[in-house]
């Protein structure tokens, strides 16, 4: 690798580190955001989906953990699940689109955003 080719390579850290360190400190403001009920549902969710760091498990929630997605899991809703597989908030809004679920989409949005479930590992 050339001396500029280098250079060029350690100023991409340097911008990749800003940009990382610029989101962690972003997370408050963003939270607050999305959970700003006065903004549309869509407009938050995309920003939630997009840029809020979510809580990723690496064990089973138990019934009632990010409401209705820990009793779902613990009734084995909508099917049995693969072990060592992870889970992620995108399988869980599959399943109120397709209706497995007793709440409407939009309300399963705002139980995302409000319980910031991101994933978890089903690890038994």
């Amino acid at each position: 690798m050339t001396a500029t080719e280098q250079y060029e390579a350690r100023s991409l850290v340097r911008v990749l580190e800003d940009n990382a360190r610029f989101q962690k400190e972003s997370q408050p403001k963003l939270r607050e955001f999305v959970t700003d009920k006065s903004v549309p549902l869509d407009e938050r969710f995309r920003v939630w989906s997009t840029w809020c760091e979510k809580k990723e498990d690496g064990w089973i929630p138990a019934r009632g953990d990010f409401g209705i997605i820990g009793n779902l899991v613990r009734d084995g809703t909508p099917y049995d699940y693969d072990r060592y597989r992870v889970y992620t908030w995108e399988d869980f809004l599959s399943y109120a689109e397709d209706d497995k679920v007793s709440m409407s989409v939009e309300q399963f949005k705002e139980l995302l955003i409000e319980t910031n479930f991101g994933s978890f590992t089903m690890d038994w």
